[in-house]
């Protein structure tokens, strides 16, 4: 039995918000076909995530300026070392902060440098900006 003035049925608009209610939850999972375990981040050496990087900023969109200017912040970062963990709880090649990568495989090069190109592309517009605002105050 159903309270008066409620309805049972479910029309498209409902459908609609569950599929994207759905999406979005699924868009926040780690990816198990590109995820590595710590250990095997531990492993990488500074040429692979170079390219890494390189190959993440070209699936971006990036061009020549852009990807030096990620693969600047990353060695300014990080030192191309995907397990760094600093002081404050920022981890990965990019130092994202804990609540960016917060049950994510944070030490995962492809991992952390996509979510790096979407926190920069939202706040800084583009990787060039973002070396901007680091060299103006030491971090972004």
């Amino acid at each position: 039995m159903t309270p008066e003035g409620t309805r049972k049925w479910i029309g498209p608009l409902h459908v609609s918000l569950a599929i994207f209610i759905f999406l979005c939850a699924v868009a926040f999972l780690p990816s198990p076909a590109h995820a590595m375990t710590y250990k095997q981040a531990r492993k990488v050496t500074v040429a692979q995530a170079k390219r890494v990087i390189r190959k993440e900023a070209k699936r971006a969109h990036y061009g020549k300026a852009n990807t030096a200017a990620l693969l600047w912040i990353a060695k300014h970062e990080s030192g191309f070392h995907c397990w760094e963990k600093s002081h404050s709880g920022c981890c990965g090649l990019f130092q994202l902060s804990w609540g960016m990568s917060h049950r994510h495989h944070w030490w995962d090069p492809t991992w952390n440098t996509r979510r790096a190109i979407r926190y920069i592309r939202g706040r800084y517009g583009s990787p060039l900006k973002a070396k901007a605002f680091w060299l103006r105050h030491r971090w972004y």
